[in-house]
């Protein structure tokens, strides 16, 4: 259970979550949003009994552990605050944070060299890395459309290697035409930190092959590259 009685809310992150749903659901997804902060992750009955008929349409925002639901992002950020607050008390119990000049102190005292040239030079080097990591994440990023949280996608975009990133580049145009329906896409944070692109991928129709029979896996690629095509002209 959360000691925080209030957590920041992003308003741009959590609409692309209820993106296309009705105000049922939306409803649904505050109540259980409310009150999975106040007491913690919680079965999926009690869930249905305190957020109503509507919960079963935000079913696919919720992650199950031990026969639990919860909000991925929201015990994330219980997880951040628990940390913070555990950072402030030491810092309590040791008089609390070092001083901007016992900071420099100490930087020399492990060996850092003085001064604001030493300080610009190393901003730079982090500024030029950066950007070399920035080409490739912004490329996945305009191509991937249920947006999310940038600075989370990114942080998992960093941990992932360039081999994979060349197959999620590969996999989010197909990935986009199996989902058509935006609401039953992760968004680009989960899409990565789940490895999504290494899942199957179905295509979005019930057509069979041209003599009534189910079609053969050849037939259903073709007819993904073929919404592909379609919808992207790869």
């Amino acid at each position: 259970m959360g000691k925080a009685p209030a957590f920041q809310f992003y308003a741009l992150d959590r609409a692309s979550d209820i993106a296309g749903l009705d105000n049922m659901a939306v409803g649904a997804w505050v109540k259980a949003m409310m009150y999975l902060w106040t007491i913690g992750p919680m079965s999926k009955e009690r869930l249905h009994m305190i957020a109503g008929d509507g919960v079963e349409r935000v079913a696919f925002l919720f992650t199950e552990n031990n026969g639990l639901l919860s909000l991925e992002w929201m015990e994330e950020l219980r997880e951040k605050q628990r940390a913070y607050r555990d950072s402030q008390a030491e810092h309590g119990s040791k008089g609390g944070r070092p001083s901007k000049v016992k900071k420099a102190t100490l930087k020399r005292e492990k060996g850092y060299p003085k001064g604001r040239k030493y300080e610009e030079e190393d901003r730079s080097k982090k500024k030029e890395g950066g950007n070399l990591k920035d080409e490739a994440f912004e490329k996945f990023w305009i191509a991937y459309e249920r947006k999310g949280n940038r600075k989370s996608a990114e942080q998992e975009w960093q941990k992932i290697s360039p081999e994979d990133h060349a197959a999620i580049m590969a996999n989010v145009p197909k990935y986009n035409a199996s989902k058509p329906d935006m609401q039953f896409r992760r968004d680009g944070e989960r899409y990565l930190k789940h490895r999504v692109w290494e899942d199957a991928i179905v295509i979005p129709t019930n057509k069979t092959a041209t003599n009534g029979q189910a079609r053969t896996q050849a037939e259903r690629d073709a007819e993904l590259d073929r919404i592909v095509d379609e919808r992207y002209g790869l």
